[in-house]
């Protein structure tokens, strides 16, 4: 299967929160599934955390190796 994530969802991936539903959760950490990010998730992100509105441990390198498949992703 083939996933788009949007920002919300490494968001709420990055914070752990109850947002991301069991399902989503199981989807994502399925490895056989393949997994792709928008550069304009990376954009808002990065938006987000200049203007101080968002805060994720590591920042956007934490969120750039979570793309890159150099972390569990959950």
């Amino acid at each position: 299967m083939r996933c788009l994530l949007d920002t919300h969802v490494l968001i709420w991936i990055m914070e752990n929160s109850p947002k991301l539903s069991e399902n989503a959760r199981k989807t994502i950490a399925d490895r056989r599934n393949l997994k792709y990010v928008s550069i304009v998730s990376f954009w808002e992100i990065a938006l987000k955390l200049e203007k101080g509105t968002l805060t994720i441990g590591g920042g956007l390198p934490a969120i750039e190796r979570l793309s890159e498949g150099n972390e569990n992703i959950i």
